[in-house]
């Protein structure tokens, strides 16, 4: 239950997934969703029931990341084996397609893999998986409980406005943001939900990875989601950023997926208006490599501080009398928000980089006033 996809977006391939793992087994505890925070209630339907966050994707090596969808126990014991073949030599595409062959003989399992070959050229690959070919997203490669949202993305992005390729050195940085976009309108699409978002209700989201290759290496994607309400001020007939309600930044570290989850409370500060309160949480994310390890104790959350993706989700219900949803993406080499915790309780300074408070500033004038 899940969905995964793989992109070739300008010669760029790019791999998704999300982290929800649900399970036929009742769960009595209740745990908290990067995008959702603390559920009151783990039953998605009448069958299911969420039973937490599991990686999808598993870097392998240098040279080859795969992500898979479908039963998790033959996941494990696919992932498992290519990872002990790789202690005795180097991993072949013959390796992960004959070890999909003698694992998965009823079609419960879905691989998505991305491999490396000698020459530098990046060859992907599905096992029981969908293939459809985007004006965008160039080939796309896709399975899941969610692949309609794959297939309903392809639709939408074909359909915007004529996007120019970028120049060579600026073309994983917009794979990287176009994949980004995606997920913000999934996350959109959950956290504006009153009841069990849709999503969840397919059995997939709660927070999602990306995996591309560049310096040499595949890499996950380290960055943050800031979600802002816009408000329109009627006498002095401007538009209102205000302090995003919620912040979500996520980073690998160890092989473990962490979470930074900022919520804000209701707080009225008449003493310094950059300070805000916030819930803090945070949510480690195992693989099914070191599902045997004991998960370690909170880390420091001053990672988002050295995040230099952000992807910035504004909303607002005055431009068209109805809630309106919008994203901006702003790469720099400065980290484009900062947070640092104040000396006392859940209060937090929010602050922003010079060139990220330009360009969001330059982002609402020119799609609000």
């Amino acid at each position: 239950m899940t969905i995964i996809a793989s992109y070739n977006i300008y010669g760029c391939k790019v791999l998704l997934a999300d982290t929800l793992i649900t399970s036929q087994q009742r769960n009595e505890s209740k745990p908290t969703l990067p995008t959702l925070g603390k559920i009151d209630s783990t039953r998605v339907d009448s069958d299911f029931y969420i039973a937490g966050n599991l990686q999808k994707i598993q870097i392998l090596s240098d040279y080859c990341a795969v992500a898979y969808a479908g039963k998790v126990s033959l996941a494990h014991q696919f992932i498992t084996t290519l990872s002990d073949i790789l202690k005795e030599r180097t991993l072949l595409i013959s390796d992960i397609e004959n070890t999909y062959k003698d694992i998965d003989g009823n079609t419960e399992l879905a691989i998505i893999y991305l491999y490396n070959t000698d020459n530098e050229e990046i060859i992907s690959g599905g096992l029981n998986c969908v293939n459809a070919l985007s004006d965008v997203l160039g080939e796309v490669t896709y399975r899941g409980s969610g692949e309609q949202a794959i297939t309903d993305y392809i639709e939408w992005l074909d359909g915007q406005a004529y996007i120019s390729p970028p120049s060579d050195d600026e073309v994983v940085a917009q794979a990287v943001s176009i994949t980004i976009q995606q997920i913000a309108q999934l996350q959109m699409a959950e956290i504006k939900s009153e009841n069990m978002p849709e999503s969840i209700k397919d059995c997939f989201g709660s927070g999602y990875e990306i995996v591309t290759f560049y310096d040499g290496k595949f890499n996950r994607i380290d960055l943050t989601y800031a979600f802002i309400e816009l408000s329109y001020n009627k006498e002095t007939k401007n538009v209102e950023i205000n302090h995003p309600y919620l912040i979500l930044s996520q980073y690998i570290t160890n092989d473990f997926l962490i979470h930074d989850r900022y919520q804000q409370n209701n707080y009225d500060c008449d003493v310094d208006s950059n300070l805000v309160e916030y819930q803090y949480d945070q949510i480690i994310t195992q693989s099914l490599l070191n599902l045997n390890e004991d998960i370690p104790a909170i880390i420091p959350p001053d990672k988002i501080n050295n995040l230099n993706f952000c992807c910035f989700i504004f909303h607002d219900n005055f431009k068209h009398g109805t809630t309106m949803w919008q994203s901006a993406i702003i790469r720099s080499d400065t980290p484009p928000i900062n947070i640092i915790k104040y000396h006392e309780g859940n209060l937090y300074y929010v602050d922003y980089s010079e060139q990220a408070e330009k360009q969001l500033i330059g982002f609402v004038s020119k799609n609000y006033l």
